[in-house]
């Protein structure tokens, strides 16, 4: 026992030692690293504030495609070096693209941060796109198009982002369309890489163990600065979040797609949620946690454990620069559907109208701090978590400060929030699935007319 309890003072001890530092390039490229000399991992990451939200029509899913294209080859690699160079080490290599921004990283030994800085830089600088690399990953994203069409839970968002969003190029596929991507051109995608991609307004963000004495974190600084302070290169963006245009979501959408295939029916239902900038995020962290982030949820124990109405049901919210999305889905059988989706309704109306209790306000409180520490155990998402605060407000914020803001809410806080966000709003339904009786689509329609909140 008292060696355990050494133990674990020494792992705080370590934890509260834990050094952040900001660097800012002279080619404007922002870098962040978060030693954590305890761990023997690391992960190198870029994340670039570009992407399907800035695409126009004809260029749906070229955030995605750039993504791809990246690990194609450069000036000095080939599409089997890039990966070769990192795997060989044992490390691992990634991307992902949403509406907003993309992101490169590498998950690596702390010992081989040199080369995953020289590999990252290399990509993300001297992509060069080749010929006949493009044609074959078009098909390879034509499949991927194909697979998730295929995916009735990819295809439910899909669809409930177009109707939610209308003309807005959130409405459109992040992997775009087979039409945008079969009518892509090599020329095409490397301009939409060269103009909107660069170091200006990007994060280099660095999490784990970095070094263990000045001389090391001097030699990491200087790795920095030789690979990504330059500026002979092609890319001439400069990204941010702010050139991203406002969107608004719409509520009120009543929407049924068949498909004959399908046994079971896909639903979402949505509302408006808070943009990245906004007061509030919090509390609608906490409501939607309570309502259906886990088994112990409001939604969970209801449809699924007392009532044996679906596998599926679970709320989520997410929050972009300009505007934010909240959403309850789930799949169950048609014969279950209206029912599932009535008594969805009336537990929501149910918290709505008289607010959380004390007791799950806290237990949601402790739920969302606990699983902030366990994520931050981790360096990619200690790296990622630097990198959204930097994009996102310019400066550090560090994981103590939302831990307090946590701690912070109240059941008066969350009532307060809801009322100003929802109330007299009438959510969007979207549903997928086989063929219904008209009847049963008419009730749900009568019953979603009202809002949720009066």
């Amino acid at each position: 026992m008292q060696k355990a309890t050494i133990l674990l003072n020494r792992l705080w001890h370590r934890h509260k030692v834990d050094k952040l530092r900001l660097l800012e390039l002279k080619n404007g490229l922002t870098v962040v690293l978060h030693n954590m000399p305890y761990r023997r991992s690391a992960t190198v990451g870029l994340w670039v504030p570009v992407g399907s939200a800035i695409e126009n029509k004809n260029q749906e899913g070229y955030a995605h495609f750039v993504e791809h294209m990246l690990f194609k080859g450069t000036k000095r690699r080939n599409y089997s070096d890039i990966s070769r160079e990192i795997e060989s080490l044992g490390g691992y290599f990634n991307a992902a693209t949403n509406r907003e921004t993309t992101s490169f990283y590498i998950k690596i030994s702390g010992r081989y941060i040199k080369k995953a800085l020289e590999v990252l830089s290399d990509v993300f600088f001297y992509s060069t796109f080749p010929k006949k690399e493009f044609l074959k990953e078009k098909e390879v994203i034509l499949d991927e198009i194909r697979l998730a069409e295929d995916n009735p839970s990819e295809v439910i968002y899909e669809l409930f982002y177009e109707k939610s969003f209308a003309e807005h190029s959130f409405a459109h596929s992040i992997g775009g369309s087979r039409e945008s991507i079969s009518t892509a051109s090599q020329e095409k995608l490397f301009n939409f890489y060269r103009k909107n991609y660069g170091p200006k307004g990007s994060v280099l963000s660095i999490a784990g163990g970095l070094f263990n004495s000045k001389k090391e974190e001097k030699e990491l600084e200087k790795t920095i600065r030789q690979y990504f302070e330059h500026n002979n290169h092609e890319l001439e963006g400069e990204p941010s979040l702010q050139k991203i245009s406002e969107s608004n979501f719409t509520p009120g959408v009543f929407l049924y797609k068949i498909r004959k295939e399908q046994q079971q029916v896909f639903f979402i239902l949505g509302m408006p949620a808070l943009d990245l900038l906004a007061d509030g995020l919090e509390e609608l962290s906490l409501f939607t946690n309570a309502m259906g982030g886990s088994m112990s949820s409001r939604l969970f124990r209801s449809l699924r454990e007392d009532k044996g109405l679906c596998y599926y049901i679970g709320s989520t919210f997410v929050s972009y620069y300009r505007t934010g999305v909240w959403a309850t889905d789930g799949a169950t059988s048609p014969a279950k559907l209206t029912k599932s989706l009535f008594l969805v309704g009336l537990e929501l109306r149910q918290a709505l109208k008289d607010g959380l209790h004390p007791t799950e306000v806290q237990e949601n409180i402790q739920n969302l701090i606990g699983s902030l520490e366990l994520s931050l155990e981790s360096p990619h998402q200690l790296a990622r978590f630097h990198a959204a605060s930097l994009l996102i407000h310019k400066k550090p914020y560090s994981y103590e400060e939302q831990i307090d803001k946590y701690s912070a809410i109240t059941r008066e806080r969350v009532s307060n929030l809801l009322n100003r966000l929802w109330k007299g709003k009438v959510p969007t339904l979207a549903m997928l699935g086989p063929k219904i009786p008209q009847r049963e689509l008419g009730e749900l329609r009568s019953f979603y007319k009202e809002a949720l909140l009066a």
